[in-house]
């Protein structure tokens, strides 16, 4: 069986007058994840200017590389450091891209955008790309 990788979202209420430390605090969490085999990426979003609410992601190639970071005592230690500040509210765990448009369990079910607007972003996102790399082989 082929391992696939693993998406974690999480939302934190983070505390809007510690924006910048809040800042610095993802920063040196994505830099400790980057030394972990395994790790693809991550990313991170505040809902808005004056929300105290931000969406992290975060992935890596297959469930032992995810737990091996999970589980680390770096991971644990930068986890400790922000807790004055930042507040887990809710972690979803991720192997594809279904449910990224889902409606989040607690969310009105009229949130959700309708499937021709998920194909539609879709498309348009990955159509260019493709085209772009399509054209930029044949050149070369």
């Amino acid at each position: 069986m082929a391992h696939q990788p693993i998406t974690v979202s999480i939302e934190r209420a983070v505390d809007p007058a510690r924006i910048t430390e809040a800042t610095a605090w993802v920063q040196t969490g994505i830099q400790l994840a980057n030394k972990y085999p395994g790790f693809l990426g991550s990313g991170w979003v505040r809902a808005g200017e004056q929300s105290a609410t931000w969406h992290m992601l975060y992935r890596f190639t297959d469930e032992a590389t995810l737990t091996a970071w999970e589980d680390s005592p770096e991971r644990q230690w930068w986890l400790g450091t922000g807790r004055d500040f930042a507040r887990e509210s809710r972690v979803e765990r991720r192997t594809g891209i279904e449910g990224w448009f889902d409606v989040p369990q607690d969310a009105p079910a009229s949130s959700a955008p309708p499937r021709w607007k998920q194909a539609v972003s879709i498309w348009l996102g990955f159509f260019p790309v493709n085209l772009v790399f399509t054209s930029l082989v044949s050149w070369l």
